[in-house]
């Protein structure tokens, strides 16, 4: 159990405590709990009882719990919790802006207990009876559990293939014939909402998934698929295929409705050939299946696409000096040791208070260690960078004093979230019409599966960050990857530059760079302007 996975553990077993009036006290320390284990550097589930006695904020009562979780994966007093609240209102609170106070009165005052049951209650206007709800926050928590109930069952790319391995090596204890995987997953897109199997020869045998631990399956014989449960929440399919097409159904499945209709034409009139001769016949036996969404100029060249190796340093990181979990010097080390040339630190500014947002006198404290660490280190550098909120009226989180000697700014939106598409775009683009702006963060705020972000017109922040010489981010979070990849042919064409960070609040999620770099490559962007 990592330790995000702890630390939410305590976070869910407050809000439910919260549900049921219990011991506020109690709540506000599982509160705490939550907010320092998500900052802890070392792994919990490798340390003992005696070593996290010394970490902040974690007493004997924590302690004992946190045991409980890496030995056996659950504790009592959430267990308890659980058996006494209805399922759908746990998953209420997998929504963001929906919390424990809000939750709990639309429970007791309307009787609603899922998101289904909640929308409904939106949608027949009840909402605006209540108290501290009027049409406004109706509409907004409407909009919020239609865009949960869209993307329920899908899963982040990062998390599917964290299981693809073992998943692929149970099915091939299937005995099928030929199978390849195919679909989101292979495509490997930002939220995969099926894993997907292609095989030919004889029809699987359902006895035989069971045995291997699958369950819920169902045959649709119409459509030669058999769908079952992996882990109990991947749904996963299984497509059978003909000798004669299953290269067809292979290259079909494994592109874009764009991409393959600009290629199907193309096809011999004996398609009864494998998957590598129909590639070579289309001439796409060079294109790597992530990369078969756009159709690009004929004499696009593939090879001038960005790899990890074109990456020399590390942009867009959190120490403890604002909410990440690791020093100043860990995150550096880290970085080094990868062979990165470069890290830049961009610790929060003061606005972002919820995230221990940076003062003058922390900044000023900080670039001291800066310095101190760059006299230390041999070919490496660390840059002193900020990424410095975007407040309400565009304007950037720090006087011009301060910002100027900053050698690095990232500026994002973190607050005030619900904004039209036209107040969204001016605000942004005010920030990156300052001078001191050199990259735009997470252009949407979007959180995948959470959060569907706030309407941009993405071309015009395009066209500003142009005319501005601003990059923009592609946040290589997983909840992220924002700019979204669709957009890059735009940004590219305009000559806008791209930035792949990581958003790194750990040394760990410095390899989140991997996943911008899959969306870098989906749209197709060279590696001379990254």
């Amino acid at each position: 159990m990592t330790n995000k996975q702890i630390a939410n553990q305590f976070k869910l077993l407050a809000d439910l405590m919260e549900l049921h009036d219990e011991n506020p006290f109690k709540i506000r320390s599982y509160r705490t709990a939550y907010q320092n284990l998500r900052r802890v550097g070392q792994d919990l589930s490798q340390t003992s009882m005696e070593d996290r006695v010394d970490l902040p904020g974690i007493g004997k009562a924590i302690n004992a719990k946190i045991d409980e979780l890496i030995q056996f994966g659950s504790m009592a007093a959430l267990e308890k919790m659980l058996d006494k609240t209805a399922d759908g209102i746990v998953e209420l609170l997998r929504i963001k802006g929906l919390g424990p106070k809000k939750i709990k009165r639309l429970w007791k005052d309307l009787g609603v207990e899922s998101a289904v049951e909640l929308l409904h209650a939106c949608q027949e206007n009840r909402l605006v009876q209540l108290k501290g709800f009027g049409d406004k926050s109706q509409a907004t928590i409407a909009a919020k559990l239609i865009y949960f109930l869209d993307t329920k069952g899908s899963h982040l790319y990062a998390r599917v293939e964290e299981i693809l391995g073992g998943l692929t090596e149970l099915v091939g204890e299937l005995k099928l014939d030929s199978f390849r995987l195919v679909g989101d997953a292979a495509l490997q897109r930002n939220v995969v909402e099926t894993i997907d199997f292609l095989y030919q020869g004889d029809l699987l045998d359902e006895e035989l998934l069971a045995q291997k631990g699958f369950t819920e399956i169902r045959n649709q014989e119409s459509e030669q698929m058999i769908i079952a449960l992996h882990q109990e929440h991947y749904t996963v399919r299984f497509f059978r295929a003909k000798r004669s097409s299953y290269a067809v159904e292979y290259l079909k499945r494994n592109s874009s409705k764009e991409f393959w209709n600009d290629y199907r034409d193309l096809l011999p009139a004996d398609k009864d050939r494998t998957i590598e001769e129909l590639e070579a016949q289309l001439g796409i036996s060079h294109i790597a299946i992530p990369c078969r969404e756009f159709v690009p100029p004929s004499d696009f060249d593939y090879e001038s696409l960005v790899e990890m190796k074109d990456i020399r340093g590390v942009i867009h990181n959190h120490s403890t000096y604002s909410d990440g979990s690791n020093t100043l010097r860990q995150m550096a080390e880290t970085v080094r040791d990868m062979s990165y040339e470069y890290l830049v630190i961009t610790d929060h500014s003061q606005a972002a208070f919820y995230a221990n947002g940076m003062k003058e006198e922390k900044v000023l404290k900080q670039w001291e260690e800066i310095d101190h660490l760059n006299s230390q280190m041999d070919d490496f550098q660390i840059i002193k960078g900020i990424e410095v909120d975007i407040l309400n009226d565009g304007r950037l989180d720090y006087p011009e004093e301060l910002l100027s000697g900053f050698e690095l700014v990232i500026a994002s939106i973190h607050s005030n979230l619900q904004m039209d598409k036209t107040k969204a775009t001016q605000r942004l683009i005010k920030a990156i019409e300052h001078p001191r702006t050199h990259i735009l963060g997470h252009m949407t705020g979007r959180l995948l599966l959470a959060r569907e972000g706030y309407p941009v017109d993405h071309q015009m922040i395009i066209d500003a960050c142009a005319a501005n010489a601003v990059s923009i981010e592609i946040n290589a979070n997983p909840y992220r990857l924002d700019i979204d990849w669709s957009w890059i042919p735009v940004a590219q064409d305009r000559g806008v530059q791209i930035s792949i960070n990581p958003d790194a609040h750990h040394v760990r999620e410095i390899s989140n760079i991997r996943y911008g770099l899959i969306c870098a490559r989906k749209g197709l962007l060279k590696k001379n302007i990254v």
